[in-house]
């Protein structure tokens, strides 16, 4: 009965947590990566930047706070990774390290979007979003934003490994 009760609690465990917020993080960044390519297909370009620019913040403010609880937790497992990186053995040669470099990757390309996003929402709606062209701007959002996906693939086949 206990070991029952001990699996229907394990997602509340902070393992069950870094689980659950792997799995939200990448949820949420696959969703938004499809769910943006299908609106550009179907809306016209007024609809697709105005709802860009409602949807995008909250998207970047959310994946950035997910992969950077993940960070968190993944150094609270693993202290040892904060240590100097002279001593032995090297945090980048660990497994834990390399799956930090892939939390890493994810968070800072997001942390990036949420910095830069609204620097490039405005001038789009500004101009006339019927006759305004994908600036470079969005460019580097849509490429960082698939580094990120990347990376948070790359760290469930990590770890499941």
């Amino acid at each position: 009965m206990a070991g029952i009760v001990h699996q229907a609690l394990a997602p509340f465990t902070l393992k069950g947590f870094y689980l659950l917020t792997w799995g939200a993080a990448l949820g949420t960044n696959l969703w938004q990566s499809l769910s943006s390519i299908e609106q550009l297909k179907s809306l016209s370009r007024d609809q697709f930047v105005s709802l860009q620019s409602k949807v995008a913040p909250a998207y970047f403010a959310t994946s950035t706070a997910l992969t950077g609880t993940l960070l968190l937790t993944h150094l609270y497992f693993h202290p040892s990774l904060l240590s100097s990186p002279l001593k032995s053995p090297h945090w980048y040669q660990l497994e834990e390290g390399v799956q930090a470099i892939l939390i890493a990757t994810a968070f800072v390309p997001q942390l990036i979007n949420l910095l830069v996003r609204p620097q490039d929402s405005g001038p789009s709606l500004e101009k006339g979003a019927a006759e305004a062209k994908p600036t470079a701007l969005q460019g580097l959002a849509a490429a960082l934003n698939s580094v990120s996906a990347l990376a948070l693939i790359g760290l469930g086949l990590a770890v499941s490994m």
